[in-house]
């Protein structure tokens, strides 16, 4: 033997069983002993698809049974069978390897599995399952009472084996073609089908009302399906209810009735048998929930409730219904039937919460149910009723209120009946009356109620119903009776009245002698006036109601000479009226006979100008008594008579005074002619003083003008012109600035001028010509250049001429049509790598471009260096994230060159971020001379620049250069140059300041004289202006030193357009040759002239406080239209303010920028 596992032979009388492996040519590949120190042999073979060797027959007195891999080595081993003789002769594999042996054994107690366990002879036949890992799966014998042998076996696709061998025994054969015993020695043939493994394991899965899921373990490989047993009740199930098809393990059982119990088992089966059921198990459909809660024999302690639905087979296992009180915490614990169940002792009109729920026989319960339900209120007692204190009161109402003591809880409500009717209506109403619906209420708000309405002397019983929360009334309580009392009219009464009446006078009824009421009650009365014109008859002229008042009077206004009047006077308690009583008849005769007369003087001057005022006295002659109206009649110089201009005025003692506006100037008209005059009285005459004339000469109104644009493309068709008249004049004479002529006129670029257009000014004193007037007159806006504008009012009856600012002043109205709103490159800088303040500046240089756009400068106009570490928002268009000195220098040089020669308009140029004396930081990588732009540098960039113009019409157009960093004002020597302006936020000396801290985002405004700039020319404004402006705003802002070291006095921003080199602070002048004079024609692009977003003007100067002083009130104008929803905050800088952090340590000492911001 060689290279098998054991080569050597093992000894024995009778020798070792072997295996030996050859090739297809019969080579030998190796060999093996296969046994022990015992006697072995080896009778049966077979060999699997992967090489494997399978041996079986026996060693000693047992079946062994062994397994060699495809070298040679043993992969397993088995000994099978007894105390007696055991030998297998034959082996076979199915198809997964499973190995089955054939033999005999004469050996009891050792098979298991199998369809015969027990040892039928002397000797039976045997056959076993090994599976692949060699573990016994079954064994069987297979004979009768003789002697029986199995020499071979065969295996299908099926698993099902093949016995074949020779049997003594009869009896024991089935379903073949011979199953009778011959005699002596038969041979026999035996299927041997593959046992089926039982299911286990069974289990509900789900279950509901109406369905239950069944499951199992299936533990058979080759079932052909599972029978499925199931009937109503406990079982064992009887019913095959369906075979399912084959690994299946869950079965679904429907349409099964509430609350009923089921049995289940379950079986494999196969084409020849069945397997053992699984236990059997029980469980119940669920039961049916309480549909809703039913309340029965409610009374004011107790309340009774079931189910409205009585669910399946209540009586079945632990099935049962249970309700609660949750509120009190009793129950009906769980009950067989739907019984009412009887909550008790509970508290009247008190709300309980109920609920109820079912269970099925197994015990599971369904969701409980709510459902809330209020007790009766208990009757009501008697409501208790009172009269009035007063007599009168008394006599139609009576006090009633609801008794105590009921044993209702507060929240109760109640209404309250009244008989007899009231009206026709029964209900006591929240405000006292009776009317036909009742209203309820707690006893606390009914309070005491004064019933209303009622009659006098009558009686009257008021009961009371109960309501509890569901709105369920109890029956009336016991009633209250009470009757109110009687009433007496008042008495008699007389009166005080003229016969004979003076128009002068007003007519008066007086009751002299008042009405006594017999019960005490209080007396009014009511005035009937009537009238007879001379020419009528009488009728109702007015009536007065009843008030306490003992007199009523008509004005003499109302009478008229030869009237004839009486009055008739009703007394009443409120309740019964007294007889009434007619007073004498009184004749309205003219008043006065003694003459009198009146003067009128004008006080000096005399001679006024319109929109002085005058002043006139007079005097009435006899005195009158007391006071009174002079009246005015005027005549003006275009001949208006009028009886109500000056309004009259009053007098005392005779004499009188009034001081007026006259609305018309009389300057070379007629003067105004004024009387005065009085209606007299009951004494004297009316009497009318002779004519004071006025002398008014004309005024001198101020006219101005103002367009909506200063700058705007060529063809602009939305100009807009307001001419506004003034005239200084009071309030009183505020409607003379209407209807004024006023003319437009305009110069064009090339000096020619075009037809004036003419307007009247409306209530305010302006005249706004429309873009439809320019386009009416053809006034067409199509020439580049600058447009002059002025208006005049030639004069008129009451003003002289006057007129606007004329052409060719510095203060001249202007509108510049342009080709292009213009070019601008914006560069935020750099100062090291760390971009110290780079956030700060971006805010300031992208609040630049939007005003850039805003003005009309076209996105491809702007080339913007942004370095900025913060994202910019989507409005905004970056061209270079990374700015180089040398990228700088081509936009100036190439870029610019480009959009100038391709279309004239402005360039801007803007610096923003760190600087020092003669340097602007953009730091890309080194701190040599890429580090930063000097003033030479831009100006060698702007000479090329320049140069490369000549011969275009962009050589005309300025070049605007605006530098906002510290010490910025150094470049203005170097940088100025013809056809330049230059704008710094400092002078060369200074550092300059970052803004306020904006809430909005935490952070500062990087660089605040140039926002300020921009901000004030987003407004339209000219660049004069806008420096001028934003320089006053820095000087006020910095002027407390709030920045720190280096920032000790007031920023001064500097400018130069006059190409000397030497800077100008402060205010700059219009005239030629002067700084200002550029800048004074000068708009940012074009665009209407209002703030697009809000500037604050009149703000509030910078307030320093003392120690412990209170705070003062700071204000600000927004001037944006319209000013709402601006935002405004204030910043507070405490003594140890100390600005900013300086520039870092570690930079090259001779180049670092002292600038603290």
């Amino acid at each position: 033997m060689s290279g098998g596992y054991d080569t050597s032979y093992n000894g024995g009388a009778m020798g070792d069983a072997f295996d030996v492996k050859l090739n297809s040519e019969g080579a030998h590949l190796w060999s093996t002993f296969v046994g022990g120190l015992g006697n072995d042999f080896g009778w049966g073979i077979a060999a699997d698809w992967n090489g494997n060797s399978y041996l079986t027959g026996q060693t000693s007195t047992n079946i062994f049974v062994r397994k060699i891999d495809t070298n040679g080595a043993q992969v397993w081993s088995k000994t099978l069978g007894g105390g007696d003789w055991d030998e297998g002769f034959a082996i076979a594999l199915d198809s997964s390897a499973n190995a089955y042996v054939a033999g005999y054994s004469a050996s009891a107690g050792w098979v298991s599995g199998g369809w015969q366990t027990t040892l039928a002879g002397g000797s039976d036949a045997v056959v076993m399952k090994f599976d692949t890992a060699g573990t016994a799966l079954w064994s069987s014998y297979m004979g009768g009472s003789a002697g029986d042998y199995a020499y071979g076996i065969a295996v299908d696709s099926r698993g099902n084996a093949y016995v074949a061998g020779n049997t003594q025994s009869a009896g024991w054969m089935s379903g073949g073609w011979q199953t009778t015993y011959g005699g002596g020695t038969d041979g026999f043939v035996s299927a041997v089908v593959e046992f089926l493994q039982s299911p286990s394991n069974p289990e509900v899965l789900s279950v509901d009302m109406h369905n239950i899921t069944w499951g199992w373990q299936d533990n058979s490989d080759d079932e052909t399906g599972f029978r499925v047993y199931g009937d109503i009740g406990s079982g064992p199930p009887a019913s095959v209810q369906t075979t399912t098809p084959p690994n299946t393990t869950i079965w679904n059982q429907t349409d099964l009735p509430e609350n009923t119990r089921y049995a289940f088992q379950v079986s494999a089966v196969d084409s020849f048998s069945e397997s053992a059921r699984t236990p059997n198990l029980n469980v119940y459909t669920f039961v049916e929930g309480v549909a809703y809660l039913v309340f029965s024999d409610t009374a004011t302690n107790s309340i009774s409730v079931s189910s409205a639905n009585t669910p399946s087979n209540l009586s079945s296992g632990s099935s049962g219904l249970y309700f609660a009180n949750t509120s009190t915490g009793t129950s009906s614990g769980w009950q067989q039937s739907n019984t009412r169940w009887s909550s008790t002792g509970l508290t009247p009109d008190t709300q309980y919460l109920f609920e109820g729920k079912s269970r099925n026989g197994d015990g599971v319960e369904t969701a409980p149910v709510q459902a809330v339900k209020y007790t009766l209120a208990n009757t009501p007692f008697d409501p208790v009723a009172t009269r009035p204190l007063l007599h009168l009161a008394a006599v139609h109402a009576i006090d009633v209120s609801i008794g105590a003591g009921d044993g209702n809880p507060a929240a109760t409500r109640y209404a309250i009946l009244i008989s007899p009717p009231v009206a026709g209506h029964v209900w006591v109403q929240a405000d006292g009356s009776v009317g036909p619906s009742a209203v309820y209420r707690q006893a606390a708000s009914w309070d005491i109620k004064r019933v209303t309405g009622l009659a006098r002397a009558t009686a009257y019983t008021f009961t009371t119903i109960a309501r509890n929360g569901e709105d369920i009334d109890t029956s009336p309580g016991p009633g209250t009776t009470l009757s109110t009392l009687d009433n007496a009219a008042p008495g008699a009464l007389t009166l005080s009245f003229p016969t004979l009446q003076g128009d002068m006078a007003n007519l008066v009824c007086q009751v002299s002698t008042p009405s006594v009421d017999p019960d005490g009650d209080a007396v009014v009365y009511s005035y009937d006036w009537y009238r007879k014109p001379p020419a009528g008859s009488f009728s109702l002229f007015r009536h007065d109601g009843f008030s306490a008042v003992t007199q009523s009077q008509v004005s003499n206004t109302d009478t008229q000479v030869g009237d004839e009047w009486y009055c008739v006077v009703t007394p009443s308690d409120t309740d019964l009226s007294g007889a009434p009583v007619e007073s004498a008849h009184c004749t309205i005769v003219l008043g006065g006979t003694t003459p009198s007369s009146i003067s009128l003087g004008v006080n000096e001057p005399s001679s006024i100008t319109l929109g002085q005022s005058v002043t006139v006295s007079g005097q009435i002659s006899p005195t009158p008594t007391g006071s009174g109206t002079v009246a005015f009649h005027s005549i003006s110089p275009s001949g208006t008579e009028s009886d109500l201009f000056p309004e009259g005025t009053f007098f005392t003692n005779g004499q009188y005074t009034k001081t007026f506006y006259p609305t018309e100037a009389s300057e070379g008209r007629t003067a105004w002619a004024l009387t005065s005059n009085w209606p007299g009285d009951a004494t004297y005459m009316t009497a009318t003083s002779p004519a004071a004339n006025i002398t008014v000469a004309k005024a001198q109104p101020s006219v101005s003008l103002t367009l909506n644009a200063s700058s705007a493309p060529v063809n602009y068709a939305d100009l807009r012109a307001t001419v506004t008249f003034t005239t200084g004049f009071p309030s009183e004479l505020s409607s003379l600035v209407a209807n004024r002529t006023v003319k437009l006129y305009t110069k064009k670029p090339n000096g020619t001028s075009l037809t004036p257009l003419t307007k009247t000014t409306d209530s305010t004193g302006k005249a706004i010509f429309l873009p439809s007037d320019f386009v009416g007159a053809n006034w067409n806006f199509d020439m580049p250049g600058t447009w002059q504008f002025r208006a005049d009012f030639a004069g008129d009856n009451d003003f002289r001429p006057a007129a606007s600012t004329g052409y060719d002043l510095p203060e001249s109205v202007r509108l510049t049509l342009k080709d292009r709103a213009g070019y601008a490159i914006i560069v935020q800088g750099k100062y090291n790598a760390l971009g110290e303040g780079q956030a700060e500046h971006a805010k300031t240089t992208d609040g630049v471009y939007r005003v850039l756009r805003a003005r009309g400068i076209a996105t491809e106009d702007i080339y913007y260096f942004r370095g900025a570490p913060t994202t910019p928002t989507t409005d905004i268009v970056v061209s270079d994230t990374t700015p180089t000195k040398a990228e700088v220098n081509d936009a100036v040089v190439t870029w610019a060159r480009n959009k100038l020669r391709a279309a004239a308009a402005p360039l801007y140029i803007v610096f923003v971020d760190h600087g020092s004396v003669n340097k602007f930081y953009v730091y890309s990588g080194a701190f040599d001379s890429t580090w930063y732009i000097s003033p030479s540098d831009l100006d060698g960039w702007l000479d090329t620049l320049e140069s490369s113009l000549v011969g275009y019409p962009a050589a005309d157009e300025k070049r605007v250069f605006v530098y906002g960093g510290c010490h910025s004002g150094s470049f203005i020597p170097v940088v100025s140059g013809a056809g330049r302006v230059v704008v710094t936020s400092t002078v060369t000396e200074q550092v300059s300041h970052r803004g306020v801290m904006d809430p909005a985002d935490s952070r500062r405004d990087g660089e605040a004289f140039t926002t300020e700039l921009f901000r004030e020319l987003l407004g339209g404004k000219t660049l004069r202006v806008a420096f001028e402006t934003a320089s006053g705003k820095m000087a006020e802002y910095t002027a407390n030193a709030t920045n720190g070291s280096g920032a000790t006095e007031a920023q001064r921003p500097a400018y130069d357009d006059n190409g000397d080199g030497a800077a100008t602070s402060g205010s700059l002048s219009p005239l030629p040759g002067q700084d200002g004079a550029v800048g004074h024609v000068l708009t940012l692009g074009y665009g209407v002239n209002e703030a697009g977003s809000a500037s604050w003007t009149g703000v509030t100067p910078t307030v320093t406080l003392t120690i412990g002083a209170p705070m003062v009130t700071l204000e600000g104008l927004c001037d944006k239209r319209p000013a709402t929803d601006c935002t405004a905050w204030v910043e507070v800088k405490s003594p140890a303010y100390a600005g900013s952090t300086p520039i870092e340590e570690g930079t090259p000492e001779e180049d670092r920028a002292q600038e603290w911001r």
